[in-house]
């Protein structure tokens, strides 16, 4: 029987893929690898190696959103007959990937075709600390602002309420910026706010979050008796009674309508917010190092 020789063919052999990068964090106890797939792609060159240095920083900010944890900020209360200040939260020390010193660690071990390589973990520290409390500055009254709210409803006492609560023992580091917004968080029915008449542009409406304006207003005075420069602040759309006479109001409409101020004093501002509800009365008080000036308003 006739025999058929083998056909012939060109075979193109494969690069084999890298070994995998190993990366460790001693003090976390952090281990990652960059995979042999993901190599192949930022090792664009072999002879000599070069290496597709955006794709390894791209994958380091992807491990940051993984690997990163905010610190968690002290919050504090003032005690103005004994001049005390005490901790009504913790702070907490987060961590931080170092991502410019873990990239130069990688692409050295990957330069040196090595297989091991560090992995850079920080401390974040919070910016208020609870063990520093004695360095803040925080003994006296600097300034309050007070809003009336006597005859609200139900719902727009309750979103008031929450929203005030929501700055209890909140601290400002010297030169940072106090925003509303940030403070608030959401304003919806999931954070705890429930339907009230709003203002909506020049008119009156149903909406969540009725009566958080009577707070951000509040804080507003506060920041404005101290004399605080004001970054950002609105006014509502027309006069409304609750805020009294115009020009000392303070709109807001989370995440777009803020009101910020920031905190010129030179020490740390305690905010403590006071809500009477039986005499329908607010008032926000401002503790730190009262600043060596004057402040005068003028009537609108």
């Amino acid at each position: 029987p006739a025999t058929l020789a083998p056909a012939t063919t060109e075979s193109t052999a494969q690069t084999p893929l890298p070994a995998p990068l190993q990366l460790h964090d001693e003090r976390y106890g952090l281990d990652l690898a960059l995979d042999p797939v993901l190599l192949a792609k930022v090792i664009v060159q072999r002879d000599p190696i070069q290496l597709d240095e955006a794709l390894l920083r791209q994958q380091l900010t992807a491990w940051a959103q993984q690997l990163d944890i905010a610190p968690q900020d002290a919050r504090l209360r003032f005690n103005p007959a004994t001049g005390g200040v005490t901790v009504m939260q913790q702070s907490q020390v987060g961590r931080k990937l170092d991502i410019e010193a873990t990239f130069t660690a990688a692409r050295d071990a990957l330069l040196n075709q090595g297989t091991q390589a560090t992995l850079v973990m920080a401390e974040a520290p919070p910016a208020v600390d609870m063990n520093r409390i004695a360095e803040m500055g925080i003994r006296e009254l600097v300034a309050s602002g007070t809003t009336y709210f006597k005859g609200s409803s139900a719902a727009r006492i309750h979103n008031i309420e929450v929203a005030a609560a929501k700055f209890e023992g909140l601290v400002i580091p010297p030169g940072e910026i106090f925003s509303f917004n940030q403070g608030v968080e959401d304003v919806t029915a999931a954070n705890g706010f429930e339907d009230s008449l709003i203002i909506w542009g020049d008119q009156t409406a149903t909406g969540v979050g009725g009566g958080v304006c009577q707070v951000s207003t509040t804080v507003f005075r506060a920041a404005y008796n101290a004399g605080l420069p004001i970054i950002e602040r609105y006014n509502h759309g027309y006069v409304v009674g609750w805020y009294g006479e115009p020009g000392l109001d303070a709109t807001i409409f989370t995440p777009t309508v803020d009101f910020r101020f920031r905190n010129d004093t030179g020490a740390y501002l305690l905010i403590d917010p006071v809500v009477d509800t039986v005499n329908g009365v607010m008032t926000f008080d401002l503790y730190g190092t009262k600043p060596d000036r004057q402040v005068t308003i003028s009537s609108p």
